[in-house]
């Protein structure tokens, strides 16, 4: 599965407060939400699981997992969430 780069520009917080920016590119968060909502639904099921095990022992060849996505897709739904609480779902900020 391929994810969509369009997320992670989501809210730089840089350049103006993120309200504002979400109420100003609604269209491209729900762009960003539908061209990844595989990725989405299996990050908000991951936040379900009661914990994490990594059963592989670290050494020097082993390579580093990237978060970065995960960062995105966390990014991702805040802005959905944001954007959910000013079209009127107060409950979705919970």
């Amino acid at each position: 599965m391929s994810y969509s780069t369009a997320a992670g520009d989501l809210c730089r917080f840089r350049d103006q407060p993120c309200l504002d920016w979400v109420r100003q590119h609604a269209g491209q968060i729900a762009a960003a939400a539908e061209e990844n909502r595989e990725l989405l639904d299996r990050y908000l099921a991951m936040r379900t699981l009661p914990g994490f095990g990594n059963t592989l022992l670290p050494n020097l060849q082993t390579p580093l997992p990237s978060y970065q996505i995960l960062l995105h897709l966390n990014r991702l739904h805040a802005a959905l969430a944001v954007s959910r609480v000013i079209a009127g779902e107060p409950q979705a900020g919970l």
